[in-house]
């Protein structure tokens, strides 16, 4: 984990203010629909998200591997007395530690594409255990599209090191890997991220009642 810990910690640092995603804010519009109760935030990063979630509400469990992104949150939770959202350090890509069935919807939003396919079959996997009957998976990654595809070294399909490993999705290869779950809705979306525009995937799936 220390490699991988090293890495992202190092990103935190250099970002302070961010602000929830318009993906989260289209995800929560879709909540009551599924009855959505409790999250499971997954590579939560500095945890905008699971405030937002958080403050609309919702119970939230967030996990990240790295020590800096959650610091970054724990300060935001102090800051704004919020108690709701509870924080785990733990790789996404290791087996989650908890029971079947204990969640109304997991969020991936830009975590699943730092994976090779083998991976993120086995995260999505674990969010389908981890899911209850019904529940939703909310996933945003890297497009094909983006500008920053095919630059670097190809590691695997669609996979690139340049600066960091990225998995570019396509919506083919999104249904393919959320194939046990119900696609709600699936888009192509562009943005500033970071001060770079970006292509994405995102995708809401129900797991099968």
């Amino acid at each position: 984990m220390t490699n991988l810990s090293w890495y992202w910690d190092t990103k935190w640092r250099k970002v302070k203010d961010e602000r929830e995603n318009p993906f989260a804010r289209r995800c929560v519009r879709l909540f009551p629909k599924f009855g959505v109760k409790t999250i499971l935030d997954i590579g939560c990063g500095s945890g905008v998200d699971a405030l937002y979630f958080a403050r609309k509400g919702y119970m939230v469990t967030a996990v990240d591997v790295s020590p800096e992104a959650l610091q970054q949150l724990r300060a935001r939770l102090r800051e704004s007395r919020i108690r709701t959202v509870t924080l785990l350090r733990r790789n996404v890509a290791k087996r989650l530690p908890f029971p079947n069935l204990s969640f109304d919807c997991v969020h991936a939003h830009l975590s699943l594409h730092f994976f090779d396919d083998r991976t993120a079959a086995k995260i999505i996997g674990e969010a389908w255990r981890v899911l209850r009957r019904g529940g939703i998976i909310c996933v945003k990654c890297k497009s094909v599209h983006d500008q920053l595809y095919g630059k670097g070294t190809r590691v695997d399909n669609d996979m690139y090191y340049y600066g960091h490993t990225r998995h570019f999705f396509s919506k083919e290869y999104m249904k393919e890997r959320l194939g046990r779950f119900h696609i709600v809705a699936m888009r192509a979306s562009s943005s500033q991220y970071h001060g770079k525009l970006s292509a994405f995937i995102e995708a809401i799936a129900q797991k099968k009642l």
